[in-house]
């Protein structure tokens, strides 16, 4: 597919599990029973680890395999690959569930995960005509990932980090979490959240009483940090900020609520051009979390509206680093660099890329852009020839080239 173009100026609106947020399951079971007295004896307790880890070939056909589930469309295949059962389970790992309830409330969340969830959301994606690709294995330090990249037809970016077990029933490979980007945390952490936050609308302060430390501080601001995030979601800012201010110093070292500040900050330079607490934002965050790779991603939009290109060039190396290369974001570097007068560097950066991915059509067709605009005739016909190889390039496409036709004409 062609490679969605990016506006400079504009936001990459990356994607995120926002649905997962606002899990209609979840949100019905709040409803049903279990809740007179905050009754918790003999309630449901599990403790749940993800399972063993895949052979390295057994990760990488995951990847493959789930790729093309998704654009299938698929339900039973993706249901195989992805158990959102497991998922569920390691969410309320540990968590004392209101006695007689445990049931339907996993069911609740579980069938507001597969309404609203990954399946649904990346559906929506490939069927709007957006990419969904595997990349590769990251051997993280806790356990080996595998990473995704979703594209938006709007040029809108994020990854997915699939944290992958073997299924000790039949030892075939399955995901049962996912770390996105966009978000800065685990899916599971997302359903945890909600999860306190039902118990403490629940069982008022039989449950508070039974938290300490940062979780209890979160499930009693659990109020305000919702109006945080609706003042966001309204455009408003300053008023995200007063919120973000009057929180307890445990919760501002928190990833989810440093993420708020920043987007508040963000919407506040700007409606006000300064953006020096944005810049403090993004400082606290790279101190409390320096090796996140949310950040860079975060990094990367923030500069990218700014049109602060100095910028936006190093978080995407930075980002590039951090999912171990990507040839979408030397195609975007490349691409930023001509329209910044630089075509050497623009010639530079394709080199690079096609050095890790020789095989990649995308890239190809920008190093045909570069190398027309720089005048590199040579370039021109050695990256023609190999995108040739793949896919013809589009006459159209070829003759909107500054000296294409004439060098391809010669050439014969």
């Amino acid at each position: 597919m062609a490679v969605p173009s990016i506006r400079r100026g504009t936001s990459f609106a990356v994607y995120g599990f926002v649905a997962l947020l606002f899990l209609p399951g979840l949100t019905a079971f709040v409803g049903c029973g279990g809740r007179e007295g905050g009754q918790t004896n003999n309630a449901s307790v599990v403790r749940t680890t993800v399972g063993e880890v895949p052979t390295l070939e057994q990760l990488e056909a995951f990847g493959v395999d789930f790729e093309k589930a998704v654009y299938s469309g698929n339900s039973v295949t993706i249901g195989r690959l992805f158990q959102g059962a497991r998922t569920v389970d390691l969410a309320l790992s540990g968590i004392e569930l209101p006695a007689g309830d445990s049931g339907g409330f996993r069911t609740g969340m579980l069938e507001g995960l597969q309404a609203k969830g990954i399946q649904a959301q990346l559906g929506e994606v490939t069927r709007s005509g957006g990419d969904f690709r595997y990349m590769r294995v990251l051997d993280r330090t806790e356990r080996p990932r595998v990473l995704f990249r979703i594209l938006g037809v709007d040029g809108s970016l994020n990854y997915l980090e699939a944290v992958v077990e073997l299924n000790p029933a039949n030892q075939e490979v399955r995901a049962v979490d996912f770390y996105s980007y966009s978000t800065g945390e685990l899916m599971t952490a997302t359903l945890r959240r909600e999860t306190m936050r039902y118990l403490a609308a629940s069982e008022s302060n039989t449950f508070l009483n039974r938290l300490t430390g940062t979780e209890s501080d979160l499930v009693r601001e659990l109020p305000n940090i919702m109006k945080m995030y609706e003042a966001i979601g309204e455009g408003n800012g300053e008023r995200a900020m007063e919120i973000y201010a009057n929180l307890p110093a445990t919760l501002k070292k928190e990833k989810t609520i440093l993420l708020a500040r920043f987007n508040a900050a963000n919407l506040m330079g700007a409606e006000s051009g300064d953006f020096a607490e944005v810049e403090q934002a993004v400082h606290d965050l790279r101190e409390t979390f320096p090796k996140d790779p949310c950040l860079d991603l975060l990094e990367l939009d923030y500069y990218f509206v700014r049109n602060d290109m100095h910028g936006v060039m190093n978080s995407l190396d930075k980002l590039n680093e951090q999912v171990e290369g990507d040839p979408y974001l030397f195609n975007i570097k490349a691409g930023l660099l001509l329209d910044e007068g630089s075509g050497p560097g623009a010639i530079e950066v394709v080199r690079e890329g096609l050095a890790q991915f020789p095989d990649d059509y995308d890239l190809l067709t920008q190093g045909l852009v570069v190398a027309a605009e720089q005048g590199e005739r040579e370039l021109f016909l050695k990256w023609y020839d190999a995108a040739s190889a793949i896919e013809k390039p589009d006459p159209e496409f070829l003759g909107s080239l500054p000296n294409a036709a004439t060098w391809l004409k010669d050439r014969k």
